[in-house]
């Protein structure tokens, strides 16, 4: 190699240095830090949140929890006796349940949630995750089994006839509904 490419190389290698250099002062001269929130900032909007919500009008809660506040702290208050859920050291049975229902109310993602209520997605998905399960250990409690008698009213009446037939198969009694058509050639699509 001669003297005339060496220089050129070394010229071209320092220049594309130049220019990386200068990129990456430009690019880091654009971004900006994010804004940061002292956690008792947000502790404090939470709690004003969550006051409204519990200690507020009625209407506010339904609206947002789908139900009255007696009925939800009712709710709050089994699940934390049956032991399935419990207060933590930042969030109360309250407010995780609280985040599930908002979540399961108004089909929000985890990200609305966490915006409301000043948590990270991580953090709501957890107590949806852990509300989600207490809330399937209450069924054997709250849910009974179907029961395969028909109410007598109905049974006996005449006028519920031509929509329930009755008939007993394998010693049980069974209702369905009729929807055959009468002239099945007759039927328009």
């Amino acid at each position: 190699m001669d003297d005339n490419a060496l220089v050129n190389r070394k010229i071209a290698f320092i220049s594309a240095f130049i220019i990386a250099y200068w990129t990456l002062v430009i690019y880091r001269g654009n971004t900006s830090d994010p804004i940061r929130y002292s956690l008792l900032e947000r502790n404090k909007e939470r709690m004003k949140y969550l006051q409204k919500l519990y200690c507020g009008e009625e209407k506010h809660c339904i609206t947002e929890l789908r139900m009255g506040k007696s009925v939800f702290f009712k709710l709050c208050h089994k699940l934390r006796a049956m032991g399935t859920l419990r207060d933590t050291w930042h969030c109360t049975v309250e407010e995780q349940i609280a985040m599930f229902l908002t979540t399961v109310g108004h089909h929000k993602k985890n990200s609305d949630i966490s915006f409301h209520f000043t948590r990270s997605g991580e953090t709501v998905s957890r107590y949806f995750n852990e509300v989600l399960y207490a809330i399937g250990q209450l069924g054997p409690e709250m849910l009974r089994h179907r029961s395969t008698d028909i109410p007598s009213k109905i049974l006996g009446n005449p006028r519920f006839d031509p929509y329930f037939k009755t008939s007993m198969q394998l010693g049980s009694l069974v209702c369905f509904r009729h929807h055959m058509p009468i002239h099945p050639h007759k039927m328009q699509i």
